[in-house]
């Protein structure tokens, strides 16, 4: 699974309960199993549920890193349209290099493009 795949919840679900059952049977009391096939089983089972929450602890970080990365991104446009608004801007009615949303010489408002 890539890690910019969702988890799939059925899957998740189902290694569970797998992993579940394998517990279940290691601590049951049942005179036929012996010591390794008790510690196999814990095994599969402590496996079989880890195996169901790494895709889904993975997916999150991937999450929090495309946040930040979006943040940060965000955060350079409104710089690049902060420099934009601030540039100098020629006054087609006087002429005049001016900064800002109007003339500071003329009045007038600056055209909107």
């Amino acid at each position: 699974m890539s890690t910019n795949e969702k988890p799939r919840i059925g899957t998740a679900v189902a290694k569970i309960i797998f992993g579940l059952l394998f517990l279940d049977v290691a601590i049951a009391p049942d005179p036929e199993f012996g010591a390794e096939s008790r510690g196999v089983a814990i095994i599969l089972g402590v496996a079989l549920l880890l195996w169901a929450y790494y895709p889904f602890r993975r997916w999150k970080k991937y999450k929090a890193v495309l946040r930040e990365e979006m943040e940060r991104e965000d955060k350079e446009i409104d710089a690049l349209k902060a420099a934009l608004r601030n540039r100098p801007w020629t006054c087609p009615h006087c002429g005049a290099n001016t900064k800002g949303d109007v003339c500071e010489y003329c009045g007038s408002a600056k055209p909107r493009t």
